[in-house]
C-alpha cells in the first residue's frame, strides 16, 4: 500500500509523518500509553477529553 501511495505521489494524513501508525480516533483509551502522548500533542483534544 505505501509503495503505491509513494509511486502515485498521493497525499497522506500528516499524522503518519509524525510517527503515528493509525489515523483513527485521537486519544483513544484503548491505545494504552500512547493515549496520553497523543493528548499531549493535541491540547485541544486533551481539554475536550478531560
Amino acid at each position: 500500500m505505501w509503495e503505491f501511495i509513494r509511486n502515485e505521489r498521493l497525499e497522506i494524513n500528516p499524522l503518519y509523518d509524525m510517527g503515528f501508525y493509525r489515523a483513527g480516533c485521537l486519544g483513544c483509551p484503548m491505545e494504552g500509553k500512547n493515549h496520553w502522548r497523543e493528548l499531549r500533542l493535541f491540547l485541544t483534544y486533551q481539554r475536550a477529553y478531560i
